[in-house]
């Protein structure tokens, strides 16, 4: 598609970052979310996606995956993708649009990279001491599509939350029950409002430290 004819903002913003993604060593892609959740790291399903997350340090929480059925991310492309070396990158969920915290994590994400990478040591506008914890690694089990127009969550889940039990009812596709999959279930980003055909929650599991 970026190598057609075809013109849009979206598309010669795509072609005009092009060059930067595909010579970047180490990237972090900076989102906000629309609903409330703790902020996290999406790392990807390769191992060094997981050892830059934690290497990084902030946002605390890791989730690895491996992307949406309806298109790549940037942390998907070849490069960042090849599971053997070489380049990595990161997608960080910081929190809420407009909240100042956000703001803080994505400094704070920024000053983690910078400090791995040698850039810099200390700077008065970014926090890159070293996370006091190691950040906790998930990895998704189950990515819950709707199917109907009429999904819905049993109650307004925040990401971040933890289902303690196995088959607990979370949600309700049109007549189709949702349950959780296992005990300790991380709900990734709920989307309360889920749309038919898109991700509604990306359901995970705690990694053994």
């Amino acid at each position: 598609m970026l190598d057609g004819r075809r013109r849009s903002v979206e598309l010669d913003r795509a072609r005009e970052i092009r060059p930067m993604i595909e010579s970047a060593d180490l990237l972090l892609d900076l989102h906000s979310m629309l609903w409330p959740s703790d902020p996290l790291m999406l790392c990807g399903p390769t191992p060094k996606g997981r050892a830059l997350a934690c290497a990084v340090g902030v946002p605390g929480l890791v989730v690895a995956d491996s992307g949406h059925s309806s298109g790549r991310r940037i942390i998907d492309h070849v490069r960042f993708a090849e599971p053997n070396g070489g380049p990595a990158a990161l997608l960080v969920e910081a929190g809420q649009h407009w909240a100042e915290p956000t703001v803080a994590t994505m400094l704070g994400a920024i000053g983690g990279l910078l400090r791995h990478a040698g850039v810099v040591e200390s700077h008065p506008a970014l926090p890159v001491h070293p996370a006091t914890a190691r950040p906790r690694v998930a990895q998704v089990t189950m990515t819950v599509q709707a199917t109907t127009s009429g999904f819905a969550f049993v109650q307004p889940w925040r990401g971040g939350d933890v289902v303690a039990h196995r088959n607990t009812l979370i949600a309700l596709d049109g007549t189709i029950e949702v349950r959780t999959p296992h005990d300790d279930c991380l709900l990734v980003m709920p989307s309360l409002r889920a749309s038919r055909g898109h991700t509604a929650v990306r359901l995970a599991q705690f990694l053994p430290d």
